[in-house]
């Protein structure tokens, strides 16, 4: 299972690298009257506030049986119109492991308050707080870099792989059905560099950054990509009509473990389906921390 949701998430890499680097134009009537009107909107929003609420659902299923294995919902939000605060929350559900721990954040005048829902956890983080900030406009700016880049050939990679539907309130990219996964692999390796990705994965790997990880994918794996593609995958992504942000996120695809080189079992097909919500763009909130976090100690 481990070794399959690591192929998953490296292949979502490769599709987040050039739909989050170039499907943000696409929508309307042509792709170049978007592109002009992204790139003159998206930098003028209110970015400073956000909420974003996910679920994850894994299951497996044979020809006569289905079994719902795990759950992961989880929401998150952060504000920094004055000073940074955060809170968010994780919860895991199993039939087949009842104690799973509850995992909460909250972050309020530069100290972090965490639990597993056993016990707090209380830093005090104002000395980094500055970096965050430093890092969160590092991100910002990048992503109005990369929206100023937008080539020809990423319009037409979005426009040969995905189809573009429009409602009242936004426009929505849905990956297309029946994909030559050669001709789309041969088309993707022109538009990102995956060597250069590659490269980036054993660096971290080198400086013993991936310590821990199991069985990191190597990017260059077409045998898994194609796997993934033919397995017609449902990938979505919603963009609001009026500001072009990001609203909605879906991937939901079935695979079968043999296909990634698991061992041979009777567990059927894997069935995993990912959520994401995006909304209360620059919406500022309250953070109130449980009065059992304030009575723990802070550690300086």
């Amino acid at each position: 299972m481990k070794k399959i949701r690591r192929k998953l998430l490296m292949l979502s890499v490769l599709f987040i690298s050039v739909l989050f680097g170039s499907v943000n134009r696409l929508q309307a009537v042509t792709t170049e009257s978007v592109i002009e009107a992204m790139q003159e909107r998206i930098p003028t929003l209110d970015w400073s506030a956000m909420a974003l609420e996910g679920k994850l659902d894994i299951a497996m299923s044979t020809a006569t049986q289905s079994a719902d294995l795990a759950q992961i919902k989880g929401d998150f939000r952060y504000d920094f119109t004055e000073a940074l605060q955060m809170e968010g929350h994780l919860n895991i559900l199993s039939p087949f492991a009842s104690n799973l721990p509850a995992f909460s954040l909250y972050y309020l005048d530069g100290v972090s308050y965490s639990t597993d829902g056993q016990e707090w956890y209380v830093q005090n983080n104002q000395k980094t707080e500055a970096e965050i900030r430093k890092e969160l406009q590092k991100t910002a700016d990048q992503f109005d870099a990369d929206l100023h880049s937008i080539t020809t050939e990423q319009i037409q990679f979005i426009d040969t792989y995905m189809n573009l539907d429009e409602t009242t309130e936004y426009y929505a990219f849905r990956l297309k059905t029946d994909i030559d996964p050669q001709a789309m692999w041969d088309d993707l390796q022109e538009l990102v560099d995956i060597e250069s990705l590659q490269e980036n994965v054993d660096q971290l790997d080198s400086y013993g950054e991936l310590d821990g990880i199991e069985d990191y994918e190597d990017l260059a794996d077409y045998e898994a990509f194609a796997t993934f593609i033919t397995s017609n995958p449902v990938l979505e992504l919603r963009f609001e009509k009026e500001n072009y942000r990001p609203t909605y996120f879906l991937l939901d695809v079935s695979v079968d473990p043999e296909a990634y080189g698991a061992e041979s079992s009777d567990f059927g097909t894997v069935n995993v389906r990912l959520e994401l919500n995006f909304s209360d763009f620059g919406q500022t909130f309250d953070v109130i921390v449980p009065s059992e976090a304030l009575e723990s100690t802070v550690d300086y």
